[in-house]
């Protein structure tokens, strides 16, 4: 056999290498453009994974004598798998987070609805990565065909068995170095998030993972584990019960959970776990008899009977509020309950998981899939629901297309008698640009419920929405007028013209309010559903760079400064009260919680994964990467990174082993967090409210 026979002939080793390096390459490059956590063991254990399926599938491009029907076998399978590269990437370059494929193609069609126009720009400004991804294919063309290199021949009996324990070899290897210590144990199992296993290891491997859990639920999903019961010497509460107590009780506010110490409902959950068979559910019945409730406060039952429109507002921030340019806002944000350390954790599903997490006080454990899977299951403690039990008047708006994210099914299971978006009735309100306007939607909708007694209403704005291009948004026509003198880039400029709508609607609403007499009686709830990722440098969309640090004033280095965020809640009867400072963490699961106390309903906070800001509870923010953050120390799942804050350390000190002391905060605050994110998926999963309260 001559060299050139050894080379193109049945000893083409070059064919046996094509497939594994394909897959090797696509690894690298979209873990290089999305960024990732370089580890060289999990560097490694890639490339192994990466020649074990790439072996597979050399046995089953081998498998038929005709070489031609091989070949093209061979060339679809690296098409398919370019295509599930590309829609990952592009997807992860756009929402910033890596989403699963069944996630990604059961949004497809409402993608397609609500950004078509946006696709073509989106094809069109990426045509070199698309080539890029298309580059296998296109050498795979070019060398067998015109060259002859590439050859997928029949293999005898024994070919096929080597192919096999090769396979064997390297997915052994790769497998035993992705769990070679805890850590990566845990990502993969007890604490999996796909986004974080797709940075952390690679995309195949969240890809098999998630069809694994597809098939066979994560069992560690309703398993809660033990948490250490250690009282910390120092607690980081700054917090005066007594607060406030006496201009309330001028207020003569009427409420008869006022005699009520904590917050329970008379379930005996210990008693519902020794009869329940089961085991998921006596799990979930077991945790909750763990828990204590929270106290109720003297804010408790503050604003009961009183009117309530609840806005998730699309990408509202923190930097963006400004006396000058939204002095409603900044009004509100000033003369409502301030928090100094709140964040809106971004969920990895946009903005259907941060109105699941505003309204729900769950965390959000299956990506964008969560909001769809409350579908047909009872939501008993959402304010809306809580309300509606007590004949409040309830609408729901939105200003984006009635069936995206299935909302038209969806929002009025939150406890919203009726959804109006545009396509079932907005329509006829607004003027058809992009964006819709949140002013136009706030003009049609008040008239439909200012004049009820009472009122819950709940919006979801649009406005915000990005691309922030000028020639893509009506908002910088109407706007931009107030902001010359600002000196901010387009993109910049772009953001916040389509934020001053927002703030155009709040002003006309407050307006309204007060025409109406009911300004007093009302309050106002508006938090963010996520940051401005729109403002992140995004090839999918052509942002040419990383707008957050005009915005932020700074260049946000890992998660928590890119979540810091605000939450506006308002009314005019805190103007009676000396200005109620949360100091704590908090986060969006907490609205809930701290909505029920104050509208003085009948609820056990067990039954929520969030806090009542207002009660003693700690704060405690959550991340779906398992990261957290106290008062105490902060935790970055991702590079397995411990932050305790001065004071834990110097109480460290006090301690037999500091470093042991340290270790012991950090543990059991993983179990904790652990625990809420099982309790979150478990209410949901389970239909859990159905079980305690029926339908």
């Amino acid at each position: 056999m001559d060299k050139k026979e050894r080379l193109f002939g049945k000893s083409n080793f070059i064919s046996y290498l094509y497939l594994p390096l394909t897959l090797l390459f696509y690894e690298i490059v979209v873990l290089c453009l999305a960024g990732f956590v370089f580890n060289f063991g999990n560097f490694v254990a890639m490339v192994f994974i990466s020649f074990a399926s790439g072996t597979i599938l050399n046995l089953l491009v081998s498998l038929s004598k005709h070489e031609k029907w091989n070949a093209w076998l061979a060339f679809i399978i690296i098409e398919v798998i370019a295509f599930i590269v590309m829609v990952s990437y592009f997807v992860q370059d756009t929402y910033q987070n890596f989403t699963n494929i069944a996630t990604v193609f059961g949004g497809a069609e409402g993608i397609v609805k609500e950004f078509g126009s946006a696709l073509v720009e989106l094809i069109k400004n990426n045509i070199p990565k698309i080539l890029l991804f298309e580059a296998p294919a296109i050498i795979f063309l070019f060398l067998g065909p015109i060259f002859h290199v590439l050859k997928f021949r029949k293999n005898k009996p024994k070919g096929y068995v080597c192919m096999l324990l090769a396979f064997l070899v390297f997915e052994a290897v790769g497998i035993g170095l992705s769990v070679r210590n805890q850590e990566n144990r845990d990502k993969l199992t007890a604490e999996y998030d796909f986004n974080t296993v797709v940075r952390c290891f690679n995309l195949e491997t969240g890809l098999k993972m998630d069809l694994l859990y597809l098939t066979f639920p994560n069992p560690y999903e309703s398993v809660f584990v033990a948490e250490d019961d250690t009282e910390y010497s120092f607690s980081s509460m700054d917090f005066d019960a007594d607060y406030n107590a006496d201009k309330i009780a001028a207020l003569n506010i009427t409420n008869g959970s006022k005699s009520i110490k904590t917050h329970e409902m008379g379930i005996d959950y210990s008693a519902l776990a020794s009869s329940e068979k089961e085991k998921a559910i006596h799990n979930v019945h077991e945790y909750i008899a763990s828990l204590e409730p929270a106290n109720t406060n003297q804010y408790t039952g503050l604003f009961k009977g009183k009117n309530i429109i609840f806005i998730s507002a699309e990408a509202m921030s923190l930097e963006m509020i400004s006396e000058d340019t939204m002095p409603t806002l900044c009004m509100m944000q000033q003369e409502g309950i301030v928090f100094k350390d709140y964040y809106q954790p971004y969920w990895n599903g946009s903005t259907s998981t941060g109105e699941f997490s505003n309204l729900l006080g769950l965390i959000p454990t299956k990506a964008m899939y969560s909001y769809e899977h409350t579908l047909n299951k009872n939501l008993y403690l959402t304010i809306g629901n809580v309300l509606m039990r007590e004949d409040y008047f309830s609408r729901a708006y939105h200003n984006g297309t009635v069936e995206y994210y299935d909302r038209n099914q969806i929002t009025p299971n939150f406890g919203y008698e009726k959804f109006i978006a545009n396509g079932n009735g907005m329509e006829e309100g607004l003027s058809g640009n992009w964006p819709e306007s949140d002013l136009e939607m706030m003009q049609y909708a008040v008239p439909q419920f200012i004049d009820e007694d009472p009122f819950s209403v709940y919006f979801m704005t649009l406005s915000g929405h990005f691309p922030y291009f000028h020639d893509l948004s009506i908002m910088v026509e109407k706007y931009e007028d107030r902001i010359k003198e600002k000196g901010y880039s387009d993109v910049m400029s772009a953001y916040i013209c389509s934020e001053i709508d927002l703030e155009e609607a709040i002003k006309y609403l407050l307006e309204e309010l007060k025409k109406a007499g009911v300004y007093e009686d009302t309050v106002i709830v508006l938090a963010p559903d996520h940051y401005p990722y729109g403002l992140t440098k995004n090839d999918a969309w052509g942002t040419d760079q990383n707008y957050l640090p005009e915005l932020y004033g700074y260049e946000p280095k890992d998660l928590m400064e890119r979540d810091h965020n605000t939450l506006i809640i308002w009314s005019p009867v805190l103007n009676e009260l000396d200005p109620i400072e949360i100091t704590e963490p908090t986060y969006s699961v907490d609205i809930l919680p701290t909505l029920l106390n104050l509208f003085g309903a009948e609820y056990d906070s067990r039954l929520l994964a969030g806090r009542d800001v207002l009660s003693e509870t700690e704060g405690l923010v959550i991340w779906p990467d398992y990261s957290w953050k106290t008062a105490k120390a902060s935790y970055f799942a991702l590079n397995n990174r411990f932050v305790p804050s001065e004071k834990l350390i110097a109480e460290s000190k006090k301690a037999d082993d500091p470093e042991a002391y340290l270790n012991s905060y950090k543990e059991n605050m993983k179990a904790i967090v652990r625990n809420k994110m099982t309790f979150s998926s478990n209410v949901i999963d389970l239909d859990y409210y159905n079980i305690l309260f029926g339908n």
